[in-house]
């Protein structure tokens, strides 16, 4: 059996302060044109459509939105399956991020309601993380390894 390791996200982390998040800290300043992620769609969740949010750092949560992607993919658009494994990208209006500082990426949409039986799951990178420099490859880890995300855009 194939099983996919996520963060499933809840109907508040939508609404409210978003609890699951993707820190990043560019090692240089760069933009930011566009992000891909991937995510499990678990027993046909109820949501109208996804987007990507930028956030800036403050006591090591996200604060202060930077900036939304300007596409926003539909349910239609993502999957029309109950179970699907899903890669999205995110287009974003040349959003500039100072190097050494520390943002959050953070999944989000419109229209969601998530629960323990039907839910979006951030996918985790393991077992087969894009950055495998000081990442833990055992199996007690993977629930701590990194959302697996891409970033295109050029640095400064």
């Amino acid at each position: 059996m194939i099983q996919m390791l996520g963060e499933w996200l809840a109907t508040a982390d939508f609404t409210g302060t978003p609890r699951v998040f993707q820190k990043f800290s560019p090692p240089r300043s760069m933009v930011i044109t566009g992000m891909r992620t991937q995510i499990v769609i678990y027993n046909n969740p109820s949501f109208t459509s996804l987007n990507m949010k930028i956030y800036a750092n403050r006591s090591n949560a996200p604060a202060g939105l930077i900036a939304t992607s300007t596409n926003a993919p539909t349910k239609a658009e993502i999957t029309t399956l109950n179970h699907a494994w899903k890669e999205i990208y995110f287009d974003f209006a040349s959003v500039g991020l100072k190097g050494g500082e520390t943002y959050h990426f953070v999944l989000s949409g419109t229209g969601y309601t998530g629960t323990t039986s039907s839910h979006i799951a951030w996918k985790h990178s393991y077992p087969d993380p894009a950055y495998q420099t000081n990442v833990n490859m055992s199996q007690e880890a993977s629930g701590i390894s990194p959302f697996d995300i891409t970033v295109f855009g050029a640095l400064l």
